[in-house]
């Protein structure tokens, strides 16, 4: 299971097996390839024959409408002949890379004035043994703290330090190392930063792919600590847990389209299109330029990202050609429609829908259970290429989309960021939900916007923004 997954991240394995016969799990398998270590064995237990991808259905489709093109580009990847057993290897030992890490972490964190060292690496780069390798000998007060302590186990083979929770650091700490800091909540890092003026900080993270977190903590946290304490960044690339240029690492970043390079983007005409899937799958240059594009601009783009972009029924991928490259994407759901039975106990708690998260909001969260069977367009990614942002290409696609559809309205989830709801607002769309709670990965309150298309969706739009008036005063 996922859960049981995670709990085991950082820790190797000779065999992994992952039983798929119910469906391509794209994060399970991003997840397990790290946990082999060198000569050892990814076994997956695929159906060849079976329909359907796992946790993709959704109302009102037919499983058989879920397609298959990411187990398709699975076996299709999978090397010709009989299977490799495990191959017996010498044990990982330490590289040159980590040992200049360790050496510059300990000349920091031994330092007299307050600092901030950042470690990022894929994973089975040694990044935990090195953050250990460090810290041992140390003489200074230190706090080791990690989202989940089993994990600390490659720390713990270098050093005593004892682990503490994240909101248990003593005041008086000298030293804090926060191990895989990622996954820890951005508030709470930047309340451990500005709670601790005078510590020596080390942060650690993994850059892979698999979960989207890493990208997100070099985006947001490390933006923010750079203004904050004099950073050094760290990068380890060369592998500990395996040989360079691993063929289950390298088949796996290339099943999932994972560390892309995004090209320049040359100049040249615009044209949009709404890209048929089954093509896309099909022209792996064109799939590779959208999916870098994606996972460039945003967070939190995961394996399962790819696998909805191939699979999921009710998506769309829209794109604006700068000529013939892709100068921006805009990945819409197409929702609602609910039976009006079916928003009743959706807003009575009955039941839960999966893959409607605007009209399940409308219905569960603004209470209007009317809502649920209106025709519904939802933009899940909008992502523009770095060369031509802030040259209206966003813009010029959004239009595009709203072009394309006959439907009661237009809407969009995310976490709060004043820059995005100017934006929206540009094109029509009014906030009409905010969060009572920060995001643990953004530390923003997620937003709701609407467009509205037709008189019914205008009269929705209306009432829900009274109402909102009358829970926020303050909001315009």
């Amino acid at each position: 299971a996922p859960g049981g997954l995670r709990r085991v991240l950082g820790s190797d394995r000779d065999v992994v097996v992952l039983d798929l016969t119910g469906g391509v799990d794209a994060d399970r398998v991003g997840m397990a390839h790290g946990l082999v270590r060198a000569g050892g064995v990814l076994v997956l237990r695929v159906d060849p024959e079976a329909r359907g991808s796992r946790g993709l259905g959704l109302h009102p489709y037919d499983p058989n409408d879920v397609t298959d093109r990411l187990r398709d580009r699975l076996l299709e990847r999978l090397p010709p002949g009989p299977p490799r057993l495990p191959v017996p290897c010498a044990p990982p030992t330490g590289t040159p890379e980590q040992a200049a890490v360790v050496d510059v972490l300990r000349a920091r964190l031994s330092a007299t004035e307050p600092t901030a060292t950042v470690v990022l690496a894929p994973r089975g780069r040694g990044k935990s043994a090195a953050l250990g390798l460090a810290l041992a000998g140390l003489d200074a007060r230190v706090a080791l703290t990690s989202t989940d302590p089993d994990g600390l186990a490659s720390v713990h083979r270098f050093c005593d330090a004892a682990p503490v929770d994240l909101e248990d650091v003593p005041p008086d700490a000298e030293v804090i190392v926060v191990d895989e800091a990622a996954r820890v909540p951005l508030p709470a890092l930047q309340r451990l930063v500005a709670d601790h003026p005078c510590a020596r900080l080390a942060f650690a993270t993994t850059t892979d792919g698999y979960e989207g977190t890493g990208r997100g903590f070099v985006l947001r946290f490390l933006r923010w600590l750079e203004g904050e304490r004099p950073t050094e960044v760290l990068r380890m690339s060369t592998p500990v847990r395996w040989a360079p240029d691993d063929p289950l690492e390298r088949a796996v970043h290339d099943l999932f389209l994972l560390d892309l390079p995004l090209g320049p983007l040359p100049p040249g005409p615009l044209a949009h299109a709404r890209l048929d899937r089954a093509a896309l799958a099909a022209d792996e240059p064109l799939l590779r330029e959208v999916f870098a594009l994606l996972v460039h601009a945003h967070y939190r783009t995961t394996p399962s990202d790819l696998h909805r972009i191939l699979d999921a029924p009710n998506l769309d991928v829209h794109a604006l050609f700068v000529g013939d490259r892709v100068g921006a994407v805009n990945l819409v759901a197409r929702e609602g429609t609910l039976p009006a039975a079916l928003s009743a106990d959706l807003a009575a708690g009955r039941q839960r829908i999966r893959g409607h998260a605007l009209a399940d909001t409308l219905v569960c969260h603004a209470g209007r259970p009317d809502a649920g069977g209106l025709r519904m367009v939802r933009s899940v990614r909008l992502a523009t290429h770095p060369d031509v942002r802030r040259r209206g290409l966003a813009s010029r696609l959004v239009s595009a989309v709203h072009e394309a559809y006959d439907v009661d309205l237009f809407g969009t989830l995310f976490s709060a960021d004043p820059d995005v709801v100017r934006f929206r607002r540009q094109h029509g769309y009014e906030v009409v939900r905010v969060g009572s709670s920060a995001s643990a990965r953004s530390g923003q309150p997620a937003v709701v916007m609407v467009r509205p298309v037709t008189p019914v969706a205008r009269a929705l739009l209306a009432d829900l923004r009274a109402e909102l008036a009358l829970d926020w005063p303050t909001q315009r």
